[in-house]
């Protein structure tokens, strides 16, 4: 059977915007006297691939993340990261992960051993002998605790951990804000850094509260009013709320907003860079939270919160360790260079600056400073082979195809 009728169907339907299905691409093959059963088809298509058609799951980031704007951003990010891990070890800031996560007091294995003629209403001793059964998983999920770490290729830093009782079994989100979030990064994270730091976390909205309020079409007139009074705004006493609107937003770009956390950062000499959105996969911690999670799950017998509270302690200060942060770093690293290979990124290269007059040793020993503030300032918002890796054997492939300086790959990892 010719492929060609099948490339033309699927064009067909892919030029009007539709999905091509297997009722659809029999329907059209009928229209063409070409009679085949769906079975038939089926068999046919997965012998015989339409390239570059392929059957698939629809995930919306694939596309998402093929977006421009996506693209601008991750490319700026990797950039600071390979810009910075290409200086000397002594210049280089120290790359600190971030990330919240939750778990249940009734998070279990959903499957485990168990005789397969078990009744509960049977006397345990006819089938076990004293051997007891373990508790079946009362239903829901139970009470949910934040967990809220953050961590280096050396493992957790040391007492930063923030574990607390959520106050319902919704989405962790609705547990954290900004207070909460500012004030452990201010009073507890930043003294706990010994070293000047890139601190990298995701977009949530409690990571990127801006230091001032500016008005949008919600705000009142009067707001708007002091908004541009503030700023010593010129504007007249009968403009009324959109003219008023459109002033602050033309000089909106005049006044710079910056987020609470950055500046907070900037003052204890670190910097804050945020994951490209929906590029969960580039954190490392995200892989730890897996193991942490399946060490609860595989422990878990009592199906109560505090001690759920105590196997997650317990798993961030003695299962976890810094060969696992190093394992789920390299394969971070790995997933960078796929990432630097696939959309062609223009290779980093340090700029040749020429000082007119001056001696070249005046500077020679002095730390090359951190990336512009402004790459990091800006209003950023998780399915590819990088994010489907297993997690107790977390790969490490570094290509040697990719178009990133060996110095990048081969010569820093250690001083992550």
């Amino acid at each position: 059977m010719n492929i060609g009728p099948f490339l033309r169907i699927c064009n067909f339907f892919r030029d009007r915007n539709e999905l091509v299905t297997l009722n659809k691409l029999q329907t059209r093959l009928k229209e063409n006297e070409i009679n085949i059963s769906k079975t038939t088809l089926w068999r046919f298509l997965q012998e015989n691939p339409i390239e570059p058609y392929g059957w698939k799951n629809r995930n919306i980031q694939v596309f998402v993340k093929q977006k421009p704007q996506i693209q601008t951003k991750l490319h700026k990010y990797l950039r600071i990261l390979f810009e910075n891990r290409s200086k000397p070890i002594e210049q280089q800031y120290q790359e600190v992960y971030l990330d919240e996560t939750y778990c249940d007091a009734h998070h279990t294995l959903s499957k485990t051993w168990i005789p397969l003629k078990f009744n509960p209403y049977i006397d345990l001793a006819q089938i076990g002998g004293q051997h007891k059964m373990p508790p079946d998983r009362p239903s829901g999920a139970g009470q949910r605790l934040v967990i809220l770490a953050a961590g280096t290729r050396d493992g957790f830093i040391p007492n930063t951990n923030l574990i607390f009782r959520a106050n319902g079994s919704g989405d962790y989100h609705s547990n954290m804000n900004a207070e909460i979030f500012e004030n452990w990064f201010k009073n507890t994270l930043l003294p706990a850094l010994d070293r000047p730091s890139y601190i990298i976390l995701d977009n949530a909205s409690y990571h990127s509260r801006k230091q001032e309020k500016y008005p949008t079409t919600q705000s009142k007139k009067g707001e708007i009013i002091s908004f541009l009074q503030k700023h010593q705004i010129e504007f007249t006493n009968f403009s009324n709320k959109v003219d008023l609107l459109k002033i602050a937003k033309i000089h909106a770009d005049l006044f710079p907003n910056s987020y609470t956390i950055d500046e907070i950062a900037l003052e204890h000499g670190h910097m804050v860079l945020r994951l490209p959105p929906y590029h969960s996969e580039l954190n490392p911690i995200e892989l730890i939270w897996g193991q942490i999670k399946h060490f609860v799950a595989r422990e878990n017998k009592t199906y109560k919160i505090g001690g759920v509270t105590e196997l997650v302690e317990y798993a961030m200060d003695n299962i976890i360790s810094a060969e696992q942060w190093q394992g789920a770093i390299h394969h971070v690293l790995s997933c960078e260079n796929q990432f630097w290979e696939k959309f062609k990124f223009e290779k980093p290269t340090e700029p040749l600056i020429i000082h007119l007059g001056e001696s070249d040793s005046d500077e020679e020993n002095s730390p090359d400073p951190p990336a512009k503030r402004s790459l990091l300032n800006e209003n950023n918002a998780s399915s590819n082979a990088c994010s489907n890796s297993t997690i107790n054997n977390i790969p490490i492939l570094i290509s040697e195809n990719l178009s990133i300086p060996d110095s990048i790959i081969n010569s820093n990892v250690s001083s992550l």
